[in-house]
């Protein structure tokens, strides 16, 4: 059983309907331990919605003395240590504005090859499906890292319920804010 980790969006303090696609995709059957991961927002406010669709763990990241939200370098480095910390295999989230920006940079701060834009993902074989000339081709593509980190399109997975007792944890990361971006 893999340990995947999935970056939860939110908007005005409510969860993004189109993570729950993500997290199906995560879990991969049952096949995967699902640690959700909220930056700068109350975990317990959306522990009753992620228990429904098989998150066994909430994280709410926080970085002392920063606002996490206000800079995607420092997301990136807090995401880092969170992998590291939790001994991730693989974080995946939505290859929206936000994502896209925080994963490029995760990426590079790793130096692990990203997946984004993606409408499947074989945990497995390490794989993921990318649409390609307006839908009309598919690719596989095959990942060769230890971490798989995968920016899902929007919508691309149907989101299946499937219950679950979920644990809320606080953790602060230990990084700063590196000051590029405000």
């Amino acid at each position: 059983m893999a340990k995947i980790g999935v970056l939860i969006e939110t908007e005005k303090d409510e969860i993004k309907k189109t993570n729950f696609g993500t997290i199906t995709a995560a879990r991969d059957g049952g096949q995967n331990e699902v640690v959700a991961l909220l930056l700068g927002v109350d975990a317990n406010l959306a522990q009753e919605a992620l228990a429904v669709y098989g998150v066994q763990n909430i994280v709410q990241v926080s970085v002392d003395g920063a606002d996490l939200l206000s800079s995607p370098d420092l997301q990136a480095r807090a995401l880092a240590d969170v992998i590291h910390h939790f001994a991730l295999e693989g974080l995946i989230g939505l290859a929206s504005a936000r994502g896209r920006d925080v994963f490029a940079r995760l990426s590079a701060l790793l130096n692990v090859t990203l997946a984004s834009d993606c409408v499947g993902i074989n945990f497995a074989e390490k794989t993921v499906r990318k649409s390609h000339f307006s839908g009309k081709t598919a690719a596989t593509v095959k990942l060769n890292s230890d971490l798989l980190l995968c920016a899902l399109r929007p919508n691309a997975i149907e989101a299946e319920e499937a219950p679950a007792d979920t644990q809320v944890e606080n953790y602060a990361a230990s990084t700063e804010d590196p000051g590029l971006v405000k």
